[in-house]
């Protein structure tokens, strides 16, 4: 998009805190990974700084991962900030898989292909993440192909949720799952994540190209929340 776009608007409300306020809806407590310097987190939410600076996604994963070393391992959720259409079934759908099989990696599938954006990432897999970014490698599935054995590899096809999952949006050319996934890289993609969420809005951002920042959220169930 060529701009930050954790601080596009939709509905009246910026992509970072859409996010943030769906994870919590949840019961998870959500941290921000990745965020552009001056870029405001909503109210009350913390915000971990990247070791590996300028490295992608996985720069951001890695720092929340290594901001809860001092506690017990755990599952940590990430949805990057861009896809707002993600519905609730599939990030419970997810956190539940991950607490069930105990996997090291939850990854989500969509017509054969992963959506490690959109994922649960055990913690204990912080310092290899590290080891990966110090080499220069950030290729997110590599390195989780190269960490993780095949029987703590949890591939979820998104498709078997989706038979099942009523509350399609309206997303014209684009089938309801691939909606779920629409990330906003340029003006038209954004325009398609705006008139899906609402097709009776129209929004243009001028002068965008490029892919922009990758913030992602981070999460794990809030003291009493409701992520079980």
């Amino acid at each position: 998009m060529g701009r930050d776009k954790s601080q596009l608007l939709l509905g009246g409300v910026t992509l970072l805190e859409h996010g943030v306020r769906r994870l919590r809806a949840l019961g998870f407590a959500a941290a921000v990974a990745g965020l552009r310097a001056g870029a405001l987190p909503p109210f009350g939410t913390p915000v971990v700084a990247d070791a590996f600076e300028e490295c992608g996604p996985l720069g951001g994963m890695e720092a929340a991962l290594r901001s809860l070393a001092s506690l017990p391992a755990q599952p940590v959720l990430f949805v990057a900030v861009d896809l707002p259409l993600l519905p609730a079934a599939l990030l419970e759908q997810l956190w539940q898989r991950a607490l069930c099989t105990g996997a090291l990696a939850t990854v989500p599938y969509l017509v054969g292909r992963p959506q490690p954006l959109c994922a649960v990432y055990h913690s204990s897999l912080a310092a290899g993440f590290a080891e990966a970014l110090a080499r220069e490698d950030r290729k997110i599935m590599r390195v989780l192909e190269s960490l993780v054995p095949l029987d703590r590899f949890d591939r979820f096809r998104v498709e078997a949720l989706a038979a099942t999952h009523q509350e399609q949006p309206a997303a014209g050319p684009m089938s309801f799952t691939h909606a779920w996934f629409a990330n906003a890289n340029t003006p038209e993609d954004w325009q398609r994540i705006v008139s899906a969420s609402d097709p009776g809005v129209q929004s243009f951002v001028p002068g965008c190209t490029g892919h922009g920042l990758h913030a992602s959220i981070a999460a794990v169930p809030a003291e009493g929340g409701d992520a079980q």
